[in-house]
């Protein structure tokens, strides 16, 4: 966020002002204020600047917006702050908010500024997005799944979206045979915030759709969450089934930092038809107290005939990373398969500065 914060620079401030009308006083009292904020904040100092320099009347301060967006020079993370007016300073006037919020959206999404009004009138914005699901524009469409995220990074939180799952369920199910992969994309994402909350109902749900593309699609990306955990109901859903036999496996006893853990395993099919395999190892590293907390990693997806073996190798590597601080001891690691752990093993790890 801190990088995109750039896009809100002296010049955006300059250029906003001359298509606003306004004069150096507006540029200079706005942009000391903008100066030190991230993205967000910068976001809401200028939808307020803007609402303000209107009398901080809405009519005009939309009415205005909406010259701005019609020339087509305002389009992307550009309108951003034009679009927050609407979600700040709207809310009095629902109607024409709303209708503001579709007619714009594909210039920037309308995902955020629509969260309050879902807050504050969940039934009147649930009776529009109904509508809006069937809307020509495929950001119109996408807005309905989108802005009905329970958890939407970057929005509001809204409790009546929490109270509502199989409302809210209802309203996008539909979208998942989109003919847009823009909104196929935000189905798949919605279902899996769903997955963090409820994940019994989303897989009920999944359960019952169809094997099309789309649908394969959608499944496949709003359980992602749930495989990476080795859900293996998750896992049965997207069709990787059958338990596989480990045969042999090896992993280091000692790993010198910065370098690498090295394994290996072999797997063998000894059922009685062709299983699909998702293979996963986690590595529970050792914590500052001698805590340790796990982490999985994708290995590899496989596809084993009735009989076959297969030996495969990996190495992971312990380097210098920002996102964690290494800690020498005694680590775990395991392997699993569809969810099911196959072997576990310990190693040092030495050599940490």
């Amino acid at each position: 966020m801190s990088d995109l914060k750039s896009a809100y620079d002296l010049n955006y401030v300059t250029r906003l002002a001359a298509s606003l009308g306004a004069g150096i006083e507006f540029i200079a009292a706005l942009w000391p204020m903008l100066e030190g904020l991230e993205m967000k904040a910068r976001t809401i100092a200028l939808a307020d600047a803007v609402h303000v320099f209107h009398g901080s009347s809405f009519a005009k301060s939309s009415g205005a917006i909406d010259v701005l967006f019609a020339s087509g020079d305002w389009t992307g993370f550009d309108a951003w702050p034009l679009i927050c007016v609407v979600e700040r300073h709207g809310l009095d006037s629902p109607t024409e908010s709303l209708q503001f919020l579709r007619k714009w959206t594909p210039v920037f999404t309308a995902e955020f500024a629509i969260r309050p009004y879902l807050h504050q009138d969940f039934d009147a914005v649930l009776a529009q997005l109904i509508q809006w699901a069937s809307d020509e524009n495929e950001h119109v469409r996408r807005l309905v799944s989108e802005g009905t995220r329970p958890r939407l990074p970057w929005g509001q939180n809204v409790k009546a979206i929490d109270e509502n799952l199989e409302v809210i369920l209802e309203l996008i199910a539909p979208l998942r045979l989109d003919s847009s992969e823009y909104v196929r994309r935000s189905v798949s994402n919605h279902l899996n915030d769903w997955t963090k909350l409820h994940p019994a109902r989303v897989k009920e749900l999944l359960e019952g759709w169809g094997d099309s593309d789309e649908e394969s699609w959608v499944k496949t990306r709003a359980l992602r969450s749930l495989v990476k955990a080795g859900d293996k109901d998750a896992l049965r859903l997207l069709g990787f089934n059958g338990a596989v036999t480990l045969v042999d496996f090896a992993c280091s006893e000692q790993v010198s930092f910065p370098g690498y853990l090295e394994f290996a395993a072999t797997l063998t099919n000894s059922t009685a038809s062709d299983i699909r395999i998702v293979l996963d190892f986690a590595i529970e590293h050792q914590g500052s107290h001698g805590s340790r907390a796990p982490k999985v990693f994708k290995w590899k997806n496989l596809k084993l005939r009735q009989g076959e073996t297969v030996t495969l190798q990996k190495r992971h590597a312990f380097k210098p990373i920002t996102t964690r601080r290494y800690y020498d001891g005694v680590h775990h690691w395991s392997i699993s398969a569809n969810g099911s752990e196959l072997a576990r093993a310990e190693f040092n790890l030495h050599g940490v500065h």
